[in-house]
């Protein structure tokens, strides 16, 4: 595969975000400074509140996408198609759900969340839950779950997935998913915050059980993508129709 075509490079501060599932072994891995856990590190964001910065210019990214002379990049910051993260997942992450982008816009939104993920680094043993059980719906999980079901009910209902470093992920709109502990992972995901929880292990933040049953959809099992890892030419690791991943 031929090299694609590029924008000039610009430098973005990264964005420290705290979770509850929050690890601390990304900021010391690329040199940031970081005091307590950290679960997300946006890399690339435009969304509102939470603008990433171009470094040494003072500005976030949106105002910087909306200057004239960066159109040719992208057509402002409204048009910014994609939200770059990493995430330091030192336990296991809420079981939830995002709406598709039909199911977004019937909520109010301007658009759904497909992602994937990247395995940067992992812990022996450790995966993601993406999908349910053979024989087992996503409305199977959400009864589970309204009938009291507990952390084990939900892990047998739900496909667990080992993965090893270089491992990508597509995580559809719509799939139930959750990512277990031990993991570092970039994840690319389409310009949304929206994340529908399902069932948080025993943390006491909201469910979203209403919303989650609109955009759950049972989706063909996805198995992990090996990706070349070395080699000096690109390497398209996925394409779907939110955006393409490359190595």
């Amino acid at each position: 595969m031929n090299v694609p075509s590029l924008p000039p490079a610009i430098l973005l501060d990264p964005r420290p975000v705290d979770r509850p599932w929050g690890g601390e072994r990304v900021g010391p891995r690329f040199g940031w400074s970081q005091d307590n856990p950290v679960g997300e590190w946006w890399l690339a964001s435009t969304y509102p509140g939470s603008e990433t910065t171009v470094r040494n210019t003072g500005m976030d990214l949106s105002a910087w996408l909306d200057r004239p002379e960066a159109q040719e990049i992208c057509k402002g910051s409204q048009n910014f198609p994609v939200l770059l993260k990493f995430l330091d997942c030192k336990d296991v992450l809420s079981v939830q759900v995002h709406p598709d982008d039909t199911v977004a816009r019937s909520h109010g939104l301007p658009r759904g969340k497909t992602e994937a993920w990247f395995v940067v680094d992992c812990e022996e043993g450790a995966g993601v839950y993406l999908g349910t059980q053979e024989g087992v719906s996503g409305q199977d999980l959400l009864e589970i779950v309204a009938a009291g079901g507990g952390n084990q009910a939900v892990r047998d209902a739900l496909r667990f997935i080992e993965v090893t470093p270089g491992d990508t992920l597509l995580v559809p709109a719509g799939s139930v998913h959750a990512i277990g502990p031990g993991l570092v992972l970039f994840e690319v995901q389409q310009n949304s915050d929206t994340t529908y929880r399902i069932y948080d292990w025993g943390r006491s933040r909201p469910v979203h059980i209403k919303e989650s049953k609109d955009a759950l959809l049972d989706h063909p099992q996805l198995d992990p993508i090996q990706g070349e890892t070395s080699g000096d030419h690109w390497t398209l690791l996925l394409d779907d129709p939110a955006f393409a991943v490359m190595r």
